[in-house]
């Protein structure tokens, strides 16, 4: 979990941002309960911007969770073997004793989050099937095979961890604490304390990149009139989605409480202001959620006094009449000169849409614009695999492939703007979008959240949250949907839970033996996707590249080909560095038949920077394997070798 977003992207960049989350995850929750709640909540949302100076910094937030899920392990396996009475001074003996374990924690088999995470790892499993085929398993490393042209497998296999990679370590971290906490000591009330925490500071950070535009505040992406406004988070679409959402889930808490009515109205006033301060700096989406979130949130905290039943059935309607007026309101606002930008924008897209006659599918097309385009492909895709969808992941690469060629983002395509709904369709089909529902609804049961439905309608609905900004979206929406409650409500059957974990647990199962069933009857190895690529594989970790005037590849160590010459195989082989006086480097050659069975190998050393390998082809032999062997055992060898270009043919073949 620490290395998987840069592993499968660049194996040489420098992992100290990495470790340093790792470790303020760690130590935290290693400490106290308490504390490690806290500060795992906090720094979720401060981490993006706080690390954002650092090269690919935003990376790597999956340490934290993976960092806070150790934690949590070590001092419920620690604290179990000493139990003291008494709080002695000892600091020792006093750290056994405020956090010695529970003993009737929620049970791993009761949360339904045990089997949306089995079926989140089987997805994962079945996309790493699906770019790498069988070889990571049967060789046991990620070789750097092309998947599509231009696109590698470990570029493909990211932007599945883009997604996933951010739903796994926060639901395993969220799981970690419930399982290992008491029913009437529930972590949400510290979670909730360090997400304050969190959304006051980019409150704070918004307002003042706002009011100084042309200022570069330190942990934000830039200056507001050349990045817009972001806060702590990673750009300012992720501001513009977390904020409205946070405001919303905390006004609620605002006015569901028995304060004085001054109060409400400085607390109302401190997070809307503020809001409305950098809302100069966001589109139309902005203002749209943060009018709907304030309104429909604040309006739910007063339902629960209504005794009157028919004004309380009528809540909804009329929360929805107020929204519709909130609309109105905006439109005509937005015809003033003196209105805000959004406003402006939202007034000029309805007028046009409207004298066009096409109405809301004409508006959305001009306010939206990306997000409904990518909407519609999204769903006219989703029906060439209505029931398993395509593959998470699989609507990032399918968008870059059919983009301009030669523009293939560094880091992945993060900024989508569609639907959630026919994201989750479009990557799981229709089974995973009900089990997630269902996961949903049993959560909300359990919990007594059913607000926070409300809360999250028309983001999911008309943005992805899901993915990118680090993953701090993710954790924000996870926290909302399946942890902003203690679990203090059965389900009428005991075993309704079990049999949801179980049928997750087929799910997953079946969808990676699916792929299991395609791949068998597909070369693997060097000639994987050859039938699609017309190429056999290279497996460069880069290619042409020049090394002492000569043009190479590089490889790792385990690197296969395809042999093109029956006969005699002549290459010449580099080193990065010059092997030490006396100790030459050995490279293990391996020939074997079209099964992958050995026919023969052969070690040659490499005394030198560069080197001519002379080999004699076995009979039957038709792949050729290079590996590194080690110089003793306390002393390993090169990471990687390099082979002269005109080794290869045009097919990749090895010479």
């Amino acid at each position: 979990m620490l290395r998987w977003t840069l592993l499968v992207r660049n194996t040489d960049a420098n992992f100290g941002v990495a470790w340093l989350q790792f470790i303020a995850g760690l130590l935290p929750n290693l400490h106290h309960r308490k504390s490690g709640r806290i500060f795992t909540a906090a720094f979720a949302l401060f981490s993006p911007g706080l690390l954002l100076a650092s090269a690919n910094g935003t990376l790597y937030l999956s340490a934290l969770f993976a960092g806070a899920t150790l934690g949590v392990f070590l001092r419920q396996y620690v604290s179990t073997f000493y139990g003291h009475p008494s709080n002695e001074e000892d600091p020792l003996l006093r750290y056994f004793y405020i956090n010695r374990p529970y003993k009737n924690s929620l049970e791993f088999t009761k949360n339904p989050k045990a089997g949306l995470l089995v079926a989140l790892l089987f997805l994962v499993l079945e996309r790493l099937l699906t770019y790498f085929g069988i070889t990571p398993f049967t060789e046991g490393i990620l070789q750097d095979t092309e998947f599509a042209p231009g696109i590698s497998s470990k570029y493909a296999f990211a932007l599945t961890l883009d997604g996933l990679g951010a739903w796994l370590s926060a639901l395993l971290y969220f799981l970690a604490e419930e399982t290992s906490s008491h029913d009437t000591d529930p972590p949400v009330k510290h979670w909730r304390t360090g997400i304050l925490a969190g959304f006051t500071g980019s409150l704070i950070l918004g307002m003042l990149q706002a009011i100084f535009p042309e200022t570069d505040f330190p942990f934000s992406s830039g200056n507001a009139l050349t990045f817009g406004v972001s806060g702590f988070f990673s750009d300012a679409a992720a501001f513009g989605i977390a904020m409205p959402i946070l405001a919303g889930y905390f006004l609620y808490f605002v006015h569901s409480r028995n304060w004085r009515i001054v109060t409400r109205i400085v607390l109302t006033s401190a997070i809307l202001l503020p809001m409305a301060i950098a809302g100069r700096f966001q589109g139309p989406g902005f203002w749209i959620l943060t009018l709907l979130q304030s309104t429909v949130c604040t309006g739910l905290s007063y339902q629960g006094g209504i005794r009157n039943r028919i004004w309380k059935f009528a809540f909804l309607p009329i929360v929805l009449l107020v929204s519709v007026g909130l609309f109105v309101g905006m439109y005509f606002l937005g015809g003033q000169e003196w209105s805000p930008t959004a406003c402006h924008l939202f007034h000029d897209h309805w007028a046009q849409a409207w004298s066009k006659g096409k109405g809301i599918s004409k508006f959305l097309e001009l306010s939206w614009k990306d997000g409904w385009i990518q909407t519609l492909s999204a769903w006219n895709w989703w029906k060439e695999a209505p029931f398993f969808g395509h593959g998470f992941g699989s609507f990032a690469l399918r968008w870059i492939e059919l983009g301009p060629k030669g523009s293939i983002p560094a880091f992945g395509q993060q900024d989508f703007s569609l639907s959630s709904l026919a994201f989750l369709l479009n990557e799981g089909g229709v089974t995973f979008f009900l089990l997630f529902f269902v996961w949903i609804g049993f959560e909300s049961f359990s919990r007594g959240t059913y607000w926070t439905l409300l809360l999250l309608v028309f983001p999911i609905f008309f943005f992805l949250p899901w993915v990118g900004a680090a993953g701090s979206l993710a954790f924000l929406l996870f926290y909302i949907l399946g942890s902003s409650g203690a679990s203090t409500r059965m389900l009428p059957k005991w075993w309704i839970i079990p049999i949801f974990n179980l049928v997750c647990l087929i799910f997953g199962i079946g969808i990676t033996m699916k792929t299991l069933v395609r791949l068998s009857g597909l070369a693997q190895g060097p000639e994987f996707r050859y039938e699609e690529r017309k190429t056999f594989q290279l497996s460069a970790k880069e290619k042409n590249v020049s090394k002492n005037g000569i043009r190479v590849h590089s490889f790792r160590s385990g690197t296969s080909w395809v042999i093109g010459d029956k006969n005699a195989v002549n290459l010449r082989v580099l080193l990065p560095i010059d092997p030490k006086p006396g100790k030459p480097v050995y490279l293990k050659w391996v020939f074997s038949d079209e099964k992958g069975i050995e026919l023969q190998s052969r070690s040659t050393p490499l005394p030198n920077v560069s080197n001519a390998v002379s080999l004699t082809v076995p009979s039957g032999a038709k792949f050729l394997t290079g590996k590194i062997l080690r110089m003793s055992w306390f002393e390993a060898g090169p990471s990687e070798f390099l082979i002269s270009t005109e080794d290869f043919d045009g097919l990749n073949r090895i010479r």
